[in-house]
């Protein structure tokens, strides 16, 4: 017991413990730092470096946004809670695409069955259910439809589903977060992620590459991110854990 106190005094004493990074983690200062390696621009004069670190910090913000876009590797999961008869719901800041919409039609907030429900459009649901937006019966949810950066609800969720009661929980592709702190972890901190920092590293350079009027440099880089891109949709939709066959 004295060792436990002594430890946790000491603990005090020395202020607070810092939790380090995943050691497979990248930040941008890394990233910079390859950046800068490769294009012979490693000066730490700001007056005489070529490519700013403002300007490479905004470059991995497209490169991020570019390989989202072409691999949806970035992925969350939010569950919005819904009252009852409101049919219509914001979806949460930074959705890029929705990939899956279920409800819990359990009713009841000691146990979740979440239901994957149908897409429908709002001309399509003015086709099947004349009058459907003020004709209002509410009930069990069993579509959704978008308006704008609202995700609705047909029909809109009955007595039953209201509060702690009805969730709708939607699976999705994020927007990356821009940045230009040296310190920020690379594709949101994911760790599966870290592993592809050369598909940035090829996009931010082939710009740099551009900008230096070296076509053949630049070409050579966009190769090498295609090649990246086409290797990173390989590596992720290729997972062992779905494969038949396997044992354990």
């Amino acid at each position: 017991m004295k060792k436990l106190l002594l430890c946790a005094l000491f603990a005090t004493l020395a202020g607070p413990v810092l939790i380090p990074r995943p050691a497979n983690a990248y930040t941008r200062g890394d990233l910079i730092t390859e950046i800068r390696t490769e294009v012979s621009d490693t000066n730490t004069d700001t007056a005489i470096q070529t490519f700013s670190d403002t300007l490479l910090h905004s470059r991995i913000d497209q490169a991020e946004d570019d390989i989202n876009k072409l691999t949806r590797c970035l992925v969350s999961r939010s569950t919005v809670a819904t009252t009852c008869g409101t049919r219509e719901y914001e979806m949460p800041s930074g959705i890029m695409l929705v990939n899956r919409v279920t409800y819990d039609t359990s009713a009841s907030s000691l146990t979740t069955r979440y239901t994957e429900l149908s897409y429908n459009t709002i001309d399509g649901l003015d086709g099947k259910y004349p009058g459907w937006e003020y004709n209002v019966t509410s009930g069990t949810p069993a579509q959704y439809y978008y308006r704008g950066k609202y995700i609705g609800l047909q029909p809109p969720p009955g007595l039953l589903y209201s509060g702690d009661y009805g969730h709708l929980r939607l699976d999705y592709i994020i927007q990356p977060t821009t940045s230009t702190s040296a310190s920020t972890v690379i594709f949101e901190g994911y760790n599966h992620l870290q592993t592809f920092k050369t598909a940035i590293i090829d996009y931010v350079l082939a710009l740099c590459a551009r900008d230096e009027d070296d076509a053949t440099m630049m070409n050579f880089y966009w190769n090498k991110y295609n090649a990246d891109i086409t290797n990173m949709i390989e590596r992720l939709n290729n997972r062992p854990d779905r494969l038949g066959g396997m044992t354990r």
